[in-house]
């Protein structure tokens, strides 16, 4: 009698053993699922689309930029200035500059000799719309500079490095996108400049 109780008591207690383990996993398992993250598949990836324009100029020239950039004519009465634009951003500090204009250098080399190139990095060999030239980095103040002298103008893009990564970027697509056209001959106006919008869209 005595034999048959110790075996009832011995399978009670493997019995809720078992099930204490069973449940033990079974808690463990949820627990494991509730702090897993679960993030949405594809979402490192996502890149949004980036929206550019056309900026065409009366001077003989056109070049594409982001759309959220402005862009100002401030060229003024100068006759030997055929253009100066300002490109500047609303969410990011610095500020890019083009100018064409009539020049006294007969070479890009003979610029970086001048008092105008002071400070001037090491200069590396660019090609604008067919063009031969340098792009040269400055470090006081920080600016990116590229320059083509072509008959006599010079063709001058200078970038503030104020938020560096971001104005390269710009920089580099401009110039890489800047081709020349006929030179148009302006009508009477009020004034202002004159940008044709073309959208496209371009995945980075």
């Amino acid at each position: 009698m005595i034999e048959k109780k110790k075996i009832l008591i011995i399978g009670g207690v493997g019995i809720i053993l078992v099930l204490g383990l069973a449940v033990f996993f079974v808690v463990q398992k949820k627990k494991t699922a509730i702090v897993s993250p679960i993030q949405p598949p594809g979402i490192l990836e996502e890149k949004e689309a980036e929206t550019l324009l056309t900026y065409k100029d009366e001077a003989g020239f056109e070049f594409k930029y982001p759309e959220n950039l402005t862009i100002k004519d401030i060229s003024g009465a100068d006759q030997s200035v055929y253009s100066s634009l300002e490109i500047s951003s609303s969410q990011h500090e610095g500020k890019m500059a083009i100018k064409i204009v009539d020049t006294l250098f007969t070479s890009v080399d003979a610029w970086l000799k001048s008092k105008e190139a002071s400070g001037a990095g090491v200069a590396r060999e660019i090609t604008l719309a067919g063009m031969e030239g340098a792009q040269i980095q400055f470090a006081n103040p920080r600016r990116l500079v590229t320059i083509v002298i072509d008959e006599g103008i010079m063709y001058f893009f200078e970038s503030l490095l104020d938020e560096a990564e971001y104005w390269n970027k710009i920089h580099n697509n401009i110039v890489s996108s800047f081709t020349l056209t006929e030179t148009q001959t302006p009508a009477p106006q009020s004034g202002g400049e004159e940008v044709i919008y073309e959208e496209e869209e371009v995945i980075e």
